[in-house]
């Protein structure tokens, strides 16, 4: 009987530290957006992305504003989904654009010593609310995304 209280009270704390995990990236995504709102993400773009990314920004910061700001996109967030894989972390956020088009964001993050740095991005528009269900990584979305395109115009095809 002890042992099995031992081992549930082992299983319920695993899932309380996966808990925990869950929202990492999606924290992080959150001080990135509110350093958008408030005009900082310019001088405090190394602390949201890789160095490859930021040093690239430091070139011409106003053709890179697209990239820096990508976040900015979703103004109002439906849900979001997040997977890890060792140093990697992939943040899927559905919701609508300031205009009120369905939009996904797709983020990539790497960990480095103290935190998780977006190290790629797509983002998708859509013409109705079709909002992924789980975490995907940008190159992986992209993928995904090709082939429900590719499959729904043969399926127009064939009608």
């Amino acid at each position: 009987m002890k042992a099995i209280l031992i081992l549930a009270a082992v299983m319920l704390a695993g899932c309380g530290s996966v808990e925990q995990k869950q929202d990492i990236l999606h924290k992080s995504f959150e001080r990135y957006r509110k350093a958008i709102a408030d005009g900082e993400v310019v001088a405090r773009r190394r602390e949201f992305f890789v160095p490859s990314m930021s040093e690239h920004l430091d070139g011409d910061l106003e053709n890179d504003l697209f990239e820096i700001t990508v976040g900015h996109y979703i103004h109002k967030e439906s849900s979001h989904y997040e997977t890890f894989a060792q140093r990697r972390g992939c943040l899927t956020l559905n919701g609508h654009k300031e205009d009120g088009t369905p939009v996904t964001l797709f983020l990539e993050y790497q960990k480095n010593e103290t935190s998780w740095l977006i190290s790629g991005s797509y983002v998708y528009i859509q013409l109705k609310e079709d909002f992924s269900e789980k975490a995907l990584c940008p190159e992986e979305a992209r993928q995904e995304i090709e082939r429900a395109i590719e499959k729904r115009m043969r399926m127009r095809m064939h009608e």
